[in-house]
């Protein structure tokens, strides 16, 4: 499960680099 939060994380890293990665 850590992989795949892991995977989303750097997608929204690339995606948003200022931003980051978003958590609700």
């Amino acid at each position: 499960m850590k992989d795949a939060n892991y995977f989303i994380e750097k997608l929204d890293m690339i995606a948003h680099p200022e931003g980051g990665y978003y958590k609700e």
